[in-house]
């Protein structure tokens, strides 16, 4: 006992022989602290056998009767095997003629590499939480998360796949492939149309988008096709096209009651407008419309509403060919340019006033004598419209003038020969005038007549 540090130590060393075995012996033993009452031990043994299928080492250190660390070697006939404990984990390599596997282990970490001949499994764990890829040579092969974030990340400038993949579900940022199959069809064909099919035994559905041929030119083509119609709907960039019959279901009606729009027959070029029955009143234009061609009408024309209710064309000009309108005002209808307020020519068989008893009131006659001085004192002149001579016309027209100009009119046109606006001539009573003043005129005729005869 060394009594000044308080230890004792002891050393041994043996050497057995024996027919079958060999063995060696090393053993230290240090004990610190013996005077003080707080004594620790330290042992260390180093220990060899060697059989003759058999060679082992075995190295142990213990401190207070706990093993801290021991490293063991084993040699046989049949494999060798290494093993390293300590406090803080341990290692094993274990190697037979078929088989290779190593496994460390530190708290509850445990990672662990078994190769056999048709065989290689790399697993990694911690509590229930596994990692795990298993490679075997038949061809299957095992990457495996369990029990954990459920996440594998391969992270690599390049992942190669070269058989088969079959991924559930995917969320993919960006993907660049040669070839994508969808069921039986692919995604993209080799002129780079892409496809999206959904086909169940003889019926499909496809949204096609591709290049072709649009008015002779190269242009992008959506299609849709429905069964055996192909591109039924396509839009590209000249308008879209669709090839049935384009439907609308109305909110209000069952099944089987619908309205749209299809293709004439082969003889004639265009749509129509059809309801499931073809009656009633079902194609409303609830806003202003333009049509830069001819209209043409079957039925009538008629303003109302939806559920029949009659009424008459209205328009608020109306235009006609050769540059021509037609508008109103209060109490007249006019023909010619509505912006200049000019008026052209109007070519009928024969005009008619309306002039029927039941429409008038209030008759009272007209002095004849009254009648024709009223007509002598009227201005006629004859002139040109401004419009004909500033188109280089040289046709003189003959008539009363209404001035619009003057505050004192310069030429006498009353209000009997003119419409109320005094905008424009009334004929009608500027006839009636006329018979008046000839019948004036006759009656005084006879009286001299009957004068000179005696």
């Amino acid at each position: 006992v060394d009594t000044l540090k308080g230890t004792v130590s002891q050393n041994t060393a043996t050497l057995t022989t024996q027919a079958d075995e060999i063995k060696n012996k090393v053993t230290r033993s240090d004990v610190t602290g013996i005077l003080t009452g707080y004594a620790t031990q330290d042992y260390t043994q180093s220990l060899v056998t060697q059989k003759a299928d058999e060679w082992n080492v075995n190295l142990t250190k213990l401190k207070n009767d706990t093993q801290t660390s021991l490293t063991q070697l084993a040699v046989g006939v049949e494999g060798v095997q290494a093993q390293v404990y300590n406090s803080d984990g341990s290692s094993k390599i274990t190697q037979l003629s078929n088989l290779i596997a190593t496994k460390v282990s530190q708290d509850d970490y445990n990672s662990q590499i078994t190769q056999l001949k048709n065989d290689i499994n790399l697993r990694v764990a911690k509590g229930d939480v596994i990692s795990q890829i298993n490679q075997e040579a038949g061809g299957d092969t095992l990457i495996q998360v369990s029990n954990g974030k459920k996440s594998l990340i391969l992270d690599a400038g390049n992942t190669i796949i070269t058989g088969k993949a079959w991924i559930p579900d995917a969320a993919i940022s960006s993907i660049s492939a040669d070839k994508i199959m969808l069921g039986s069809s692919a995604l993209y064909n080799s002129d780079g149309t892409l496809n999206l099919v959904n086909q169940s035994n003889d019926l499909k559905a496809l949204i096609q988008v591709k290049q072709g041929l649009v008015q002779d030119t190269t242009q992008s083509i959506i299609s849709f096709s429905s069964d055996y119609n192909n591109r039924a709907f396509s839009i590209t960039p000249v308008g879209a096209t669709v090839t049935p019959t384009l439907f609308f279901e109305r909110y209000d009606q069952t099944a089987g009651h619908w309205l749209g729009f299809t293709r004439n027959e082969v003889q004639r070029e265009g749509l129509t407008f059809n309801t499931w029955d073809n009656e009633g009143e079902r194609f409303f234009v609830s806003c202003h419309a333009r049509f830069n061609k001819n209209i043409t009408a079957e039925g009538i024309i008629m303003q109302g509403t939806w559920n029949g209710t009659t009424g008459k064309p209205e328009a608020g000009i109306l235009s006609i060919e050769s540059g021509n309108t037609i508008w109103s005002g209060s109490g007249f209808l006019a023909v010619g340019d509505h912006i200049s307020n000019s008026y052209t020519n109007v070519i009928a068989k024969s005009f008619s006033q309306q002039s029927t008893l039941s429409s008038k009131t209030n008759i009272e006659t007209v002095d004849p004598k009254d009648a024709l001085d009223l007509v002598n004192r009227t201005d006629i002149r004859s002139y040109q419209y401004k419009t004909d001579v500033a188109q280089g016309k040289t046709k003189r027209y003959t008539s009363l003038i209404i001035d619009d100009v003057n505050d004192v009119s310069q030429y006498y046109a009353p209000d009997e020969f003119t419409n109320e606006e005094r905008t424009g001539r009334d004929d009608g009573s500027a006839v009636g005038y006329l018979f008046l003043a000839v019948q004036e005129l006759t009656r005084r005729i006879k009286t001299l007549e009957e004068k000179l005869n005696g």
